[in-house]
């Protein structure tokens, strides 16, 4: 029953029916936090070797969050939820490698993406239909996408982006067969481009494409089919795209950027998840000494000002990095690398996987985990913790 569970909180993070003000819940989590209390009094708890980073980094970030609660510079419901940032990955890792997925765990995988497809397919006919399932949904108009059972379109795009790592791994481990995997891959190209029609989603589902290409296949012959034949599959995505769904947002904004690169830097979405990178580099490095802003430290005044394409970009988000990952940067600046390298160890830790599999999940994970807006994603914690029950 947990196993489910824990499965079901994880791979739906987004329903809330309303009971709570966020968007990512605190399901996966807490469930999490019981199995790891219950297996700890049975003793039959297991750490892999790589969370003695997350440990390391947890004791300094409980340690500066406590100097900063003393000092005021932040208050106990920002520094708690900071805090969630740094162990809710670790804590649902570790719930997933030791109570292992449900038995029949592809056949519940199979009914999930369906639902997910299912929710979004209806929306175009029915858009309020997930109301009262997800808090906070943006509305499906003006070119804007679906958002199925998450609260906006880039992370309806995103979680999509994130079963079809989960397809490959499964493809991998021959858990489905060629002919289901090739099924996945279309069906999710389908969600992302057109029914979530989010410009962030398509591109890193373009990036988790070709990285596949690249880091899977060894010899440069087949490297170069690869990338010759997804040249053409792409171009016939954007062909038809720009023809039939012009109304759509990505294909009007890819419109717009081939005409004019600066038109990106105008996007909230691009400003959002890629201009705050350096700007998280810039505040948590560079201005504090390595050290960073602080756990749960807003920064309201600061304002650092970047040239791309000749425009000025000045923007941080609510006074604070808001860029998943990067946001580690942004608080405790150097350190935040110490929870970086458990988090890439423990993506390559079981050796049973293929190694250019592994190395494909590493890249793909960080390009899309470092960018988002929110350092918490359960679909991501529970696929690295699936990576490492398979034998």
């Amino acid at each position: 029953m947990l196993r489910i569970l824990l499965l079901i909180t994880c791979l739906f993070p987004y329903i809330s029916f309303n009971l709570l003000d966020t968007d990512t819940q605190p399901w996966s989590m807490l469930v999490s936090i019981f199995i790891i209390i219950y297996l700890s009094v049975k003793k039959k708890i297991r750490f892999p070797k790589p969370f003695r980073y997350f440990g390391i980094s947890l004791i300094y970030v409980l340690f500066n969050l406590f100097i900063n609660l003393l000092k005021n510079q932040t208050n106990l419901s920002e520094g708690l939820t900071s805090l969630s940032y740094y162990i809710s990955i670790p804590l649902i890792i570790i719930a997933v490698y030791n109570i292992n997925p449900p038995k029949n765990f592809l056949k519940f995988f199979i009914i999930i993406y369906s639902i997910w497809l299912l929710f979004g397919l209806l929306q175009f006919y029915i858009p309020n239909i997930t109301g009262f399932i997800v808090r906070r949904q943006t509305e499906f108009s003006g070119g804007r996408g679906v958002t199925s059972l998450a609260p906006e379109p880039t992370w309806y795009s995103r979680s999509i982006i994130l079963f079809l790592i989960f397809s490959i791994i499964l493809y991998y481990n021959e858990s489905i067969n060629k002919r289901t995997f090739f099924i996945l891959v279309g069906l999710s190209a389908f969600q992302v481009f057109i029914l979530s029609s989010s410009i962030t989603g398509s591109f890193y589902f373009t990036l988790v494409i070709i990285t596949y290409g690249f880091v899977y296949f060894k010899k440069k012959k087949q490297k170069f089919y690869y990338g010759g034949f997804l040249l053409i599959v792409l171009g016939l995505i954007f062909l038809i795209g720009l023809n039939y769904f012009q109304n759509k947002r990505v294909f009007h904004y890819l419109e717009i950027a081939m005409e004019n690169p600066s038109a990106l830097t105008k996007l909230g979405g691009f400003n959002m998840r890629v201009l705050n990178a350096p700007m998280a580099f810039q505040a948590g490095i560079m201005d504090s000494s390595g050290l960073g802003k602080g756990v749960g430290v807003r920064e309201e005044g600061s304002i650092y000002n970047y040239d791309f394409f000749d425009t000025e970009i000045s923007k941080l988000d609510n006074g604070k990095a808001h860029g998943g990952l990067v946001t580690f940067i942004y608080e405790i600046g150097l350190l935040a690398f110490i929870w970086y390298v458990g988090f890439w160890k423990i993506i390559m830790y079981n050796r049973t996987i293929n190694k250019r599999v592994r190395y494909f999940v590493l890249i793909s994970l960080t390009l899309i985990l470092f960018f988002e807006s929110s350092p918490v994603n359960p679909i991501a914690a529970y696929l690295i913790g699936y990576m490492n029950n398979i034998k």
